[in-house]
């Protein structure tokens, strides 16, 4: 069996899900709260050293030595919003540390995609991919995450423009919708108040004056990229994520042959058999790379282009699942 993991209601795995379901058994284990409500779990541990575990979901029931591959796209909800009270958390952590046991378990024996949870949730540090994508001969722009003023300011001095952008994105909301952080130009007097103390560590980056955004989708040692041209939006030029539709047209592209070997050569160096890169091109035709999200959501790009990332990703599973090692459960 196949088993699919994160928000149930996420058209991304359940498109996927009946894609599969042509050929696989396949299952969603849902990761929401409410959902997780509703779910009953059972981890056997036997003095023999033998073991079992058991999910029952709503009309599913997961037994663990019958998974022979798992992909996740949210490993669980975020507490973020959520009663902080203390049973809140406890029950929060308790459902935390019995599903990312779950998760090493199926790592453990070769049955989980991007190697582990652990592994992606590095993947998404700029702090460990920038540097192994600089060795693979990828361009990044210039950098800083600091809580230091004084690197801050003397990251101003180096940079004409400058770029302010999230660390960790996270669930907002704006009169009770769900919005985000974008990136957006910063000056250095916007930082004439920041703390010299107390302050957390921000990420600011050289403002690439790019023509247009390219984001990738790489699965396995295929490559499907996609151009998303946002340089006649005003509320997108800079992060085209504000969702400028009209203005913001997007194509299916082939990249050069260079830039796919060495963003293949970056996965393969992270564990990464799935993830969605984010990438810019500027005036010299200079790819950029700007982010990697080992969780990352393509399905917007598919409608708008017709490119066949579902079908890709599915068939790829069911490859991936004949290569892994016998279940030791």
């Amino acid at each position: 069996m196949l088993l699919l993991i994160g928000d149930h209601d996420d058209p991304h795995l359940q498109q996927l899900c009946v894609e599969l379901r042509q050929t696989q058994p396949c299952e969603i284990l849902s990761t929401l709260h409410d959902h997780l409500l509703n779910t009953q779990f059972s981890f056997y541990s036997q003095v023999d050293g033998t073991y079992s575990c058991f999910i029952r979901q709503v009309d599913i029931e997961i037994n663990l030595a019958d998974v022979s591959l798992a992909f996740c796209l949210s490993p669980l909800f975020r507490l973020e919003g959520k009663v902080q009270t203390q049973e809140a958390r406890f029950w929060y952590f308790s459902w935390k540390e019995s599903l990312y046991g779950v998760y090493s378990l199926l790592a453990l024996n070769n049955r989980f995609i991007n190697k582990s949870v652990e592994n992606c949730l590095a993947c998404q540090s700029k702090i460990l991919t920038f540097p192994i994508a600089h060795k693979v001969g990828l361009k990044i722009p210039n950098s800083l995450i600091s809580n230091s003023k004084l690197a801050i300011n003397s990251f101003f001095n180096q940079n004409s423009q400058v770029v302010l952008k999230t660390l960790h994105q996270m669930s907002l909301n704006l009169e009770n919708e769900p919005t985000m952080l974008l990136t957006q130009k910063v000056s250095e007097q916007d930082f004439f108040n920041y703390s010299q103390q107390n302050e957390s560590p921000l990420f600011l980056q050289d403002y690439i004056d790019k023509l247009y955004d390219i984001r990738l989708v790489v699965i396995g040692l295929e490559v499907m990229a996609c151009k998303i041209d946002a340089s006649r939006s005003q509320i997108g030029r800079v992060d085209y994520r504000a969702y400028d539709l009209p203005n913001t047209p997007h194509y299916h592209v082939e990249v050069p042959l260079e830039i796919k070997h060495k963003i293949v050569s970056l996965c393969q160096a992270i564990y990464l058999e799935y993830a969605c890169i984010d990438m810019c091109v500027d005036s010299s035709e200079q790819y950029w790379l700007l982010d990697i999200n080992p969780f990352g959501k393509y399905l917007w790009m598919e409608y708008a282009t017709g490119m066949p990332i579902t079908r890709t990703l599915s068939q790829f599973l069911i490859r991936r699942q004949l290569s892994s090692n016998t279940i030791c459960f």
